[in-house]
């Protein structure tokens, strides 16, 4: 009896004992998705108090409201993020004449401080076989609704791409480019496949920096999302320390978060060949359910670029990434704006989608990501 009574005691703190090893060694690496899904769950009320906000822009010709996934992109960087989805009501046409006069999108931008503003986008056809997009922002002192347009580029395919470049559609993108005027801006994206097996479209439009957004009484907190990449940063080896917060893109099937190191020769060096085999700093990557922490390098292969990726979980796995555009287009702050840190994605006809990184003067673009 007393014998039995001591195994008894002993397989009890066995059982304490590896309850806390588990417990102790759980891996930050997998709460990161989780920290996705309850991040994009705040979004909601925000989304719902836009879409109160803009119903003048959202008569009944849209249609009833939509039974489709709503779709979503989140790219932010060191000045706040921006959220881009589709209006609850969106449906998939069947033509590109179905799209005009039809909202496309709604675009919030949070600031650091989580102050939030809103805005949509109309397409509409100038009548020549051309078309622009029509930007609504606030209202002023009188209530009518401030707007601008800009020439939106509109491609139409015949057949979807061999592989889904989004989960839920239609996709949006955001990417920092250089218009023929020699200025720097964003641009929004979208790529609409409806369930007509022959027809696509990817629109293509500037957004106007200098129309305000109606404010939204919501906030936004990316505290908890941030923290959980930082409880990984945090247990990793890695070549240097990194800058904090870090970029982040989010869409339903894909994630990236990029710190860049506290590397020296990235804000010495004048050209793109001098940072040629240096260490730029570490990216989060979710692919569907599949999450990595990857070391970045540049590195040139013949007249190629490549980022070369290093697995910080699993040094001896790697990748490598090719890089389309490797360019210091201009001094940092002052085409980079808001900010000399961000991520960018582009959506294609026929292609998967690339993506693109800013850090300090160095822009790597049409990034692919297999």
């Amino acid at each position: 009896m007393i014998l039995r009574k001591k195994l008894l005691a002993l397989v009890g703190l066995a059982a304490l004992f590896l309850a806390g090893c588990s417990s102790g060694l759980r891996d930050p690496l997998a709460e990161v998705p989780q920290a996705e899904e309850d991040f994009k769950a705040q979004l909601l009320p925000l989304f719902d108090e836009a879409e109160g906000l803009l119903g003048d822009l959202m008569p009944t010709r849209v249609g009833a409201q939509s039974t489709f996934p709503r779709s979503l992109t989140v790219a932010s960087d060191d000045e706040g993020i921006v959220l881009i989805t589709s209006p609850r009501s969106w449906t998939p046409p069947t033509s590109i004449e179905e799209l005009n006069g039809k909202p496309l999108f709604i675009k919030i931008r949070c600031t650091s401080t989580g102050k939030c503003h809103v805005w949509l986008g109309e397409l509409m056809s100038d009548g020549q076989q051309g078309y622009r997009m029509t930007w609504y922002g606030d209202k002023d002192s009188s209530g009518r609704r401030l707007r601008t347009t800009t020439e939106a580029q509109v491609e139409v395919g015949q057949s979807k791409p061999p592989i889904p470049p989004c989960k839920f559609y239609p996709c949006y993108s955001k990417k920092w480019v250089k218009f023929p005027n020699g200025q720097w801006g964003w641009v929004y994206d979208i790529l609409i496949w409806p369930n007509n097996p022959t027809f696509i479209a990817h629109i293509l439009a500037p957004f106007p920096s200098d129309l305000p957004g109606q404010p939204l009484q919501g906030t936004l907190n990316t505290d908890p999302l941030v923290g959980k990449l930082r409880g990984v940063v945090d247990n990793l080896r890695k070549p240097y320390e990194v800058e904090w917060p870090p970029a982040i893109l989010l869409r339903e099937d894909k994630a990236l978060a990029f710190a860049p190191y506290k590397n020296p020769k990235l804000s010495q060096a004048q050209k793109p060949e001098e940072l040629l085999n240096q260490d730029l700093g570490l990216l989060y990557l979710r692919l569907g359910d599949a999450t990595r922490v990857l070391s970045l390098k540049l590195v040139q292969d013949g007249e190629e670029y490549f980022l070369a990726a290093t697995d910080l979980k699993n040094p001896s796995q790697g990748a490598r990434f090719k890089v389309g555009q490797v360019s210091m287009p201009c001094p940092p702050f002052e085409c980079y704006a808001p900010s000399p840190l961000f991520l960018g994605i582009e959506d294609h006809l026929q292609a998967s989608p690339t993506f693109q990184l800013g850090v300090g003067e160095l822009l790597l673009d049409l990034i692919e990501i297999p």
